[in-house]
């Protein structure tokens, strides 16, 4: 902050950003954890986990913004939950989602870990009961 002048926002963008964040952890926790729930089916995880890494860090906008991308994909894109978990709170911090649109985008958030939690809960029951313990 020193060398480079970079602009505080408002507190109330603050406010959006922090919650925008949270539920962007949530997104990416539900994530995971459905990840590591196919385990419970299969011997090794670590191919599926590179792939979730890869799809996550492309399509959330870590390695390219997805304001690069051509509108046709960034649109599919912004429909994804990996969008919801880095590439909205970071438009709201900037400034290019406005507090007109705040209401939508975080519905969108709640959504996705809405659908992810209910997705984790099947997973989890369905794996729990796959499986044995043996021993004492």
């Amino acid at each position: 902050m020193l060398l480079v002048h970079i602009d505080v926002p408002s507190f109330t963008v603050l406010g959006a950003f922090a919650l925008s964040f949270l539920l962007g952890y949530l997104v990416g926790l539900f994530l995971n954890f459905i990840l590591n729930c196919t385990a419970f089916w299969t011997l090794e995880i670590s191919a599926v986990q590179m792939i979730v890494t890869w799809l996550t860090d492309l399509l959330g906008g870590q390695l390219v913004p997805l304001l690069f991308f051509p509108a046709f994909l960034a649109n599919i894109v912004y429909l994804l939950p990996f969008a919801a978990m880095f590439s909205t709170p970071l438009l709201i911090y900037v400034g290019i989602i406005g507090p007109d649109r705040y209401l939508e985008v975080m519905g969108a958030q709640a959504a996705w870990i809405a659908v992810l939690a209910l997705v984790s809960t099947f997973m989890w029951r369905a794996g729990a009961r796959r499986v044995v313990v043996q021993g004492g």
